[in-house]
């Protein structure tokens, strides 16, 4: 039986059967790869330097934001610093390593090195690495967060190596597609065709952001880079 607040199945209906009128829409927001020099200044132009945001939840505690970030080239001082703002740190594996066969020719050792915050044995409580979401723009709901009691199905995992075995109480936060403004996916809300102006940036989250909010108010997701931050916008 798979009951929360310890399993949840993959799925798009709302948990505990709540109406979509009655649930809250949770915008998450995060970043990849090293905090450092050539990155901090966005993140205390976003988020302030002290620990008070100059952007606020309509609750009025300032927003935080997630980052996964890697070993190289990561400045630990600069990321102490975002974690005592009180954002949250993940881990994005230590080396992030190209191509992918260089994954598939790994020891064990040299795995476990690698991405031991996969593995729920080794204290990590979920993951946020499965790309889920349809391959053409449409308005069919996203799915909510789950657990890893069971293997998923391909369709909750389409990119990548899937898990074959059960992590009880494990959860996987998925990446749900991002849509271009001409409709063609990218999994993360960063590598789509970039818009040309803020104006034309505003009407693609926003676009996005409605696919969770008019229909079964999944989290929704920004996963992005600090290198967004650098396209040369018109506006």
């Amino acid at each position: 039986m798979c009951r929360l607040p310890d399993c949840r199945c993959p799925g798009i209906n709302i948990p505990g059967g709540h109406a979509s009128s009655e649930t809250p829409q949770i915008v998450m927001l995060t970043f990849d790869d090293a905090i450092n020099e050539k990155n901090i200044n966005y993140y205390h132009y976003l988020f302030g330097r002290e620990k008070q945001s100059n952007l606020h939840n309509p609750n009025g505690c300032p927003i935080k934001s997630t980052f996964f970030i890697t070993d190289v080239d990561n400045s630990y001082t600069l990321t102490n610093e975002i974690y005592q703002q009180g954002h949250e740190i993940a881990s994005h594996t230590m080396t992030h390593k190209y191509p992918i066969e260089y994954w598939k020719n790994l020891s064990y050792t040299e795995y476990e090195k690698e991405v031991k915050g996969v593995l729920r044995n080794l204290g990590y409580a979920w993951d946020s690495s499965m790309l889920t979401g349809s391959l053409e723009y449409n308005s069919d709901p996203p799915v909510w967060p789950f657990t890893l009691n069971y293997p998923p199905e391909k369709k909750y995992c389409s990119s990548g190596t899937r898990p074959n075995k059960p992590f009880p109480v494990f959860w996987e936060v998925p990446l749900i597609r991002f849509y271009g403004n001409e409709g063609k996916p990218c999994a993360m809300g960063g590598m789509c065709s970039q818009p040309e102006s803020v104006l034309n940036i505003s009407a693609y989250l926003w676009k996005n952001f409605q696919r969770h909010y008019n229909t079964n108010k999944a989290p929704f997701g920004i996963f992005i880079h600090s290198y967004w931050f650098d396209k040369d916008m018109k506006n």
